[in-house]
């Protein structure tokens, strides 16, 4: 039993560096896999930061981008409201000339063609409001 006790340290002596030895190839093997993996980390890690570079670049941009359409739309909000003022007197001046040209003819306030232009003038004085002020310190 001794001898078979013998046989098998000694066996187990000389075949040990054999498993070491079989098993450097997987840790080899591992180490490749790690250092791909590192590697790959790194490269992501670049692609990452180039990313987030772009995004603040992009994101000025969209900043500016809706400044420009901010300030184009109140351009356009202000050049609708000269426009509708500008309409606004034209109408204005017009219903007053028909009502000059009315009493030039000789019709009376009560007259219906008069009564309509009247009620016209009253009407769109409210409905252009502050634009009737210009009307009347430039026309009357």
């Amino acid at each position: 039993m001794r001898a078979f006790s013998i046989v098998i340290l000694i066996s187990a002596f000389f075949t040990a560096p054999l498993y070491a030895v079989a098993d450097d190839k997987p840790v080899a093997d591992d180490k490749a896999k790690i250092e791909r993996l590192e590697l790959e980390v790194k490269n992501l890690t670049e692609a990452l930061n180039t990313m987030r570079m772009q995004y603040t670049t992009l994101q000025t941009r969209l900043e500016s981008v809706r400044k420009i359409l901010g300030d184009r739309d109140i351009l356009d909000a202000a050049n609708e409201q000269e426009f509708d003022a500008k309409l606004c007197i034209t109408r204005l001046s017009e219903l007053k000339q028909t009502q000059a040209k009315l009493k030039s003819l000789g019709y009376t306030d009560q007259h219906p063609d008069a009564v309509n232009v009247n009620r016209s003038l009253k009407k769109r004085m409210l409905e252009c409001g502050d634009e009737t002020a210009d009307l009347n310190a430039s026309g009357d």
